[in-house]
């Protein structure tokens, strides 16, 4: 990698946005486990 340039645009906003996805899958796979994890809690419950 030859290091990130600022007067490249496009190759940043490819970087920000390829982190952004990561960030929002991992978020959401989070979450789905909470919520799961929350539903499992609740069968367990009744």
């Amino acid at each position: 990698m030859d290091g990130l340039y600022l007067d490249e645009p496009e190759e940043l906003e490819r970087y920000t946005l390829a982190f952004g996805n990561a960030q929002g899958v991992a978020l959401s796979t989070s979450l789905s486990f909470h919520l799961i994890d929350d539903i499992l809690t609740s069968l367990e419950n009744t």
